[in-house]
C-alpha cells in the first residue's frame, strides 16, 4: 500500500498514514480539528516489508529444538524412574 503525508492547516501537524488510494484522511488526530487534514503534494511511496535477518544458519534452529526435546526426554525418563521405585 502507498504512503501517504498529510498536513494539518489548523495546528500545522504533519502525518504520514499507510492506506488505499481510494482512501482519504480528514480528521486531525493532534489538534481534533475535524476536516482540517490535507494530504501533500508529494509522491506516494510503497511501503517495503523488511524481512528478518538470520543470525543463524537454516538447520541450527531446528537441531537446538531437537537437542532441547531429547533432554527434556531424558528429564521424564529419570523422573518417572524415581517415581516407580517407590
Amino acid at each position: 500500500m502507498p504512503r501517504y503525508l498529510y498536513m494539518c492547516v489548523e495546528c500545522g501537524a504533519g502525518m504520514e498514514a499507510v492506506h488505499s488510494y481510494r482512501e482519504r484522511l480528514t480528521d486531525c488526530n493532534a489538534c481534533n480539528t475535524p476536516g482540517a487534514l490535507r494530504k501533500d503534494l508529494s509522491t506516494p511511496s510503497k511501503t517495503r516489508i523488511k524481512t528478518p535477518t538470520r543470525s543463524k544458519k537454516v538447520g541450527e534452529e531446528t537441531r537446538a529444538a531437537i537437542t532441547d526435546a531429547k533432554k527434556e526426554i531424558i528429564k521424564s525418563k529419570k523422573e518417572l524412574k524415581e517415581k516407580s521405585r517407590k
